[in-house]
């Protein structure tokens, strides 16, 4: 399928604990807006046996200084996007192998085009059985058209994950997973789209709406 993700690069092994500036319990996707927000940051680092994922807490180690990755032990680092911590989460959508990895969010080419979670699940090439992941939730909701900055929307994808909604949500399909989201930005926010679907699937209907 084609991922979505916050341009964090994974990579195996560690950077000196001489580098360390915090270290903190918390998920993986918490642990990336957070390194974004923190001055200097190069990204942090994770002892774990297997590769680190999910709604899972983990120990996380937070860098500065300069990036010098060793692959030894059980260590998995994430790496920030290129400058560093301290700036605003970038959000890059990566070309998959699939016909339609092209996604244009926001905005897209002119054409007769449905903006709802169906259509988006179908150009991201998501199924049912995938586990929607934090960028994806923002592709999403930069899609639908929310006015809701990276930072909400990160603050209530975190927030339903740390209530047990679920990474969220490893019982929910990534539409009915986005619907539920969106709900929540306009409930504490008031702002943009509360995953609104056609309802239809496969062969139903032509997509009538034009996109602006």
């Amino acid at each position: 399928m084609t991922t979505i993700t916050i341009d964090f690069e994974y990579k195996k092994g560690n950077i000196s604990s001489t580098q360390t500036i915090d270290k903190i319990h918390m998920t993986i996707a918490k642990a990336k807006a957070r390194a974004a927000k923190m001055e200097n940051c190069i990204g942090f680092c994770i002892e774990s046996s297997k590769k680190p994922s999910g709604s899972k807490e983990y120990l996380c180690h937070f860098k500065e200084g300069a990036i010098s990755v060793i692959d030894h032990g059980n260590w998995h680092t994430h790496l920030c996007p290129e400058g560093g911590g301290g700036g605003s989460t970038t959000v890059a959508l990566k070309s998959g192998s699939g016909p339609k990895s092209g996604l244009q969010v926001p905005g897209g080419r002119k054409g007769k085009h449905a903006r709802t979670v169906t259509n988006f699940c179908k150009e991201a090439n998501i199924a049912e059985s995938d586990q929607l992941d934090l960028a994806e939730f923002i592709v999403a909701a930069r899609y639908l058209g929310t006015e809701a900055n990276d930072e909400q929307l990160m603050n209530v994808f975190i927030d339903m994950e740390e209530a047990g909604g679920g990474s969220t949500g490893d019982n929910k399909d990534p539409k009915q997973l986005i619907k539920d989201l969106m709900a929540k930005v306009d409930e504490d926010y008031g702002l943009g789209d509360d995953g609104k679907d056609d309802g239809m699937e496969d062969g139903d209907a032509e997509i009538m709406m034009e996109n602006p």
